[in-house]
């Protein structure tokens, strides 16, 4: 009588550790090089992120065109996307995840505003050996517009 319900409870409660634990839905071991083992910026939005829409504003097409993002170009996803799973726990919008050779070597959490965000990609990147000189300039851009385009924009949501 009470045989099935314990069966299931057991199941139950053999999910919710490997969900907790991270054995389910892993994508990438931890010696395996993330994002094809490029130099990125990860931001992690969401949407309606009022501090994502306020890093948009003040600091991405001067991202885009700095030499630190020619170091480490930009790649924007949603929360949650399956894609993100190898990078950890991530609850808060934006979350900026530097990744050196498609390793994680630094995160910002939250966007306080441009100083602060600058300051810390700075001591990031430099951490990892950028030295802004050796950047090759970047290319003019016509417009707004086909600056816009260039952000990789990757969304798991609809």
């Amino acid at each position: 009588m009470f045989r099935r319900p314990a069966i299931a409870l057991k199941l139950c409660m053999l999910v919710m550790t490997a969900w907790t634990t991270g054995w389910l839905g892993q994508t990438a071991r931890a010696d395996e090089p993330l994002f094809g083992g490029r130099t990125v910026l990860v931001m992690v939005d969401d949407v309606g992120c009022v501090y994502c829409a306020r890093w948009d504003r003040e600091v991405k097409t001067g991202y885009q065109a700095s030499p630190e993002g020619q170091f480490a170009p930009l790649e924007r996803w949603r929360i949650g996307a399956p894609e993100l799973r190898g990078l950890g726990q991530l609850v808060y919008t934006p979350t900026f995840i530097f990744l050196f050779e498609g390793r994680e070597a630094g995160r910002i959490t939250g966007y306080p505003g441009a100083d602060f965000f600058w300051g810390e990609i700075d001591r990031l990147y430099v951490k990892a050996g950028f030295r802004p000189d050796a950047v090759p300039p970047p290319k003019p851009v016509e417009n707004r517009a086909s600056l816009d385009a260039a952000v990789v924009h990757r969304s798991a949501l609809p």
